[in-house]
């Protein structure tokens, strides 16, 4: 073979290898993209869970995915509703869909507020302070506050009046003070640090829709959710086992909740609106 005919074939080799680089490219690496004209998008915020059949998946364009599925019972969250053909499916990763007939949705959305501890901070009647900065740190508020120092700068009440101040002092318990601080002095407070409002007799729709929009909502309910026990002080009757926790999600049946006593933790809606009914104060952080 002379020189002119190596140097032909090197030629023809490096065109096909270029061929089939670009096919490769082309088939292979991009993700398949649907044609808008084809497909609605609908924003969702929930989870799915797969029926009692593995599910297959599929891509942007509604086709089959080989050998990929998702087991039995599994759940997987979900933003996005896409209706291709009139066929409906849920995106459960960047460039893969579950069909809506394989599995059951369920709306759900957490905002993920910080979880900070009163007992941490040596304040076991702490739980409003510890609330607050809570909210306030999930809004990017007093970020250079821990709860130690957020607690210095809360309001004592002089006459102990909780709709003046806090009660006594968070750091222990003191019989005969009503150791909390209602809304009217609340709101203040935390409006020294962002943007708080009270919205003290929000329903639970309110409630929901504040979170909606991104949120959270310190609530005084009881402690552990258990029965109210009123007690009578010189400003009034009032809930003496009351507790105070950030509301930060929902789903179709519980709320999410961050606890500063218990921790982190879904409560079944009703028992939560059961437990916040007997004094409905609520402050949101927005």
């Amino acid at each position: 073979m002379n020189l002119l005919s190596k140097k032909y074939n090197i030629y023809q080799l490096l065109i096909a290898s270029l061929a089939l680089l670009s096919w490769f490219w082309l088939f292979q690496i991009r993700p398949v993209q649907a044609d808008s004209a084809n497909y609605t998008d609908t924003k969702v915020s929930g989870v799915v869970t797969v029926k009692s059949q593995t599910a297959p998946l599929y891509n942007d364009n509604g086709q089959l995915i080989v050998s990929r599925a998702l087991g039995p019972h599994s759940a997987w969250l979900t933003g996005l509703l896409r209706i291709i053909n009139g066929q409906q499916y849920y995106q459960v990763s960047t460039h893969e869909y579950i069909a809506a007939d394989s599995v059951t949705y369920q709306t759900q959305k957490v905002l993920g507020v910080p979880f900070i501890s009163q007992e941490a901070a040596g304040a076991p009647m702490g739980c409003e302070a510890a609330s607050g900065l809570e909210a306030l740190h999930y809004k990017n508020y007093a970020k250079n506050y821990d709860l130690r120092a957020f607690l210095r700068t809360m309001p004592i009440a002089g006459d102990n009046n909780p709709y003046h101040g806090f009660g006594g002092t968070p750091y222990r318990v003191t019989p005969g003070i009503y150791q909390s601080i209602f809304p009217d002095a609340y709101t203040p407070w935390l409006n020294k640090f962002g943007h708080a409002a009270n919205l003290s007799g929000a329903t639970k729709a309110d409630l929901q829709q504040q979170i909606d929009r991104g949120n959270p909502v310190v609530t005084w309910v009881t402690l552990r959710y258990t029965p109210a026990r009123w007690v009578h002080f010189f400003w009034g009757y009032d809930v003496d086992n009351a507790h105070v926790v950030t509301l930060d999600g929902y789903n179709d049946q519980q709320f999410h909740i961050a606890d500063p006593e218990l921790g982190v933790y879904w409560v079944n809606k009703d028992q939560f609106m059961q437990a916040y009914n007997h004094m409905k104060f609520a402050v949101a952080v927005y």
